[in-house]
């Protein structure tokens, strides 16, 4: 009877291995008690790039970062696993090939029947994708939240210097990006003039050579392809960018991506809109198209601001046309009659009039 059931036990045991072992769309092993692998299944061959002959008798060490490693996170983690029973986590993992990858993992550590602790088992799943959408969603409802703020900011604007002040300010504190600057282009110079800044962005502008804007200067030059073809530049790995003179300036400040919104309008080029990134690859598509239209608003409110100035001045050149006109006439008819009634000359009415209206002469035909 005891034979029949360790053979049952044995072949369970059998069954179990076997299950885990073809598993391959997760990691299934085992580590002893000092954190050194003892089983791998395909799953882990898979995921994490090892055969089971290159990784059995390793350190689970080799799977972490190096600051996580210099920080004792490995075995930190299997000792918290053990004092509670198990252990879940989500943390950046390293493949055999050195990549990164988005891990979930589960620590369970093993007892014997008698209880004696003998070991871990880990599952590790690669979420590196779900992070990946979740973190562009996190960017894109960013991107929404500054736009629809900029525009209550656009629609409430009266003046354009403090418009793209705050314009600046509330992109940086929505959106995170370290600096953030804007500049308008100066048709005459055929340059870009930095405006307004916020975070980083006065360190970054100073930074900058601004070059010409057209030309073959212009050839291979964000700030200028931004302009010539009104639209958005995007680099997103900095360091790797060719022929960009000040590219080693902005890397010293630590940022390593930006992203470049022309602000264009019907009558031409305004400037543009910069935003810069600590981290590579930072703008994607979602969120870049939304702060395009956010761009493309600020533009529209730039224009509406300098419209109504314009229409306002306008109107107020008129309003005084006018009123000098009635003045002179006013002041013609009142010199007229007292010269009917013989109560002043007419050179005396040229001279009050020339003080009154403020004109150096005023001459009177008579017919």
């Amino acid at each position: 009877m005891p034979n029949s059931r360790e053979r049952r036990l044995q072949k369970s045991q059998e069954l179990f291995r076997l299950l885990v072992e073809e598993v391959k769309d997760c990691a299934i092993f085992v580590l002893d008690t000092q954190g050194i692998v003892t089983t791998w299944n395909l799953g882990a061959e898979k995921l994490i790039g090892y055969k089971a002959e290159e990784i059995l008798g390793k350190h689970l060490s080799c799977f972490f970062t190096p600051d996580d490693v210099q920080r004792g996170k490995p075995m930190a983690e299997l000792e918290e696993a053990r004092a509670k029973g198990n252990l879940q986590v989500e943390e950046w993992r390293v493949r055999k090939d050195g990549s990164l990858f988005w891990a979930d993992v589960l620590i369970t550590p093993l007892y014997i029947p008698a209880g004696h602790h003998f070991g871990y088992a880990k599952i590790v799943r690669d979420l590196t994708q779900k992070r990946k959408m979740e973190e562009r969603l996190k960017l894109s409802i960013r991107a929404f939240k500054a736009l629809s703020t900029c525009n209550q900011i656009i629609i409430r604007a009266t003046d354009e210097k403090k418009l793209i002040e705050d314009m600046c300010k509330t992109i940086h504190k929505i959106t995170e990006y370290p600096a953030v600057w804007m500049g308008f282009f100066d048709e005459e110079r055929e340059t870009i003039k930095p405006l307004a800044w916020a975070g980083g962005g006065e360190r970054i502008v100073k930074a900058l050579p601004f070059p010409e804007i057209r030309g073959e200067k212009a050839e291979g030059r964000p700030f200028q392809k931004a302009i010539a073809t009104a639209k958005p530049v995007i680099i997103q790995n900095l360091s790797a960018h060719p022929h960009i003179p000040w590219k080693e300036a902005v890397l010293k400040e630590g940022y390593a991506s930006l992203v470049i919104f022309p602000l264009t309008v019907e009558e031409g080029p305004l400037g543009i809109l910069a935003m810069y990134s600590s981290e590579p690859d930072a703008f994607h598509p979602e969120e870049v198209a939304l702060l395009s239209e956010l761009a493309n608003d600020l533009a529209f409110g730039i224009t509406t601001i300098r419209h109504r100035i314009q229409r306002e001045e306008a109107l107020k050149t008129l309003l005084e046309k006018e009123r000098q006109a009635n003045q002179h006439q006013e002041v013609l008819l009142a010199l007229s009659r007292m010269e009917s009634r013989g109560e002043i000359s007419l050179k005396e009415i040229t001279e009050k009039a020339s003080h009154t209206l403020k004109v150096e002469r005023v001459s009177i035909w008579l017919h």
